[in-house]
């Protein structure tokens, strides 16, 4: 793919885990919110904002700077989070009727794969080129 077109991909993908970090920082009362998953309500709120952006940092510094390695950690810590809480957000789904249905869980499991397979992706990389 011509690095016209990756760069607006890259960049959209890159972008969520910014947004979702600030939003667990600014956003409402979670007591009281119905959208977070029963593992995102037993912990601090704080601890997925920190694992989303410090996530989201790493990865982005180690594409600009080209550190395959920082790449690999930030995205390692991103498909971790994401699929942490898809598997969560499955859990209380299947035991409980939340009532968003499972395109959410979905979503953040595709996510969370996308960001773990492009780690795996850079780590065989580094592999072919040693």
């Amino acid at each position: 793919m011509p690095p016209i077109a990756r760069w607006p991909i890259l960049a959209v993908w890159m972008a969520y885990p910014f947004a979702a970090g600030l939003d667990y920082i600014t956003g409402g009362d979670e007591a009281s919110s119905k959208t977070l998953s029963s593992l995102e309500r037993g912990l601090p709120i704080w601890v997925f904002a920190v694992l989303y952006l410090v996530g989201a940092s790493l990865a982005t510094v180690g594409f600009l700077g080209r550190w395959r390695l920082v790449a690999i950690g930030g995205l390692h810590v991103l498909g971790s989070s994401f699929v942490t809480v898809a598997i969560s957000l499955f859990i209380d789904y299947i035991g409980h009727d939340i009532g968003d249905g499972f395109r959410v869980p979905v979503l953040f499991l595709m996510i969370g794969v996308s960001y773990w397979s492009a780690a795996v992706g850079y780590i065989l990389q580094g592999r072919v080129h040693e």
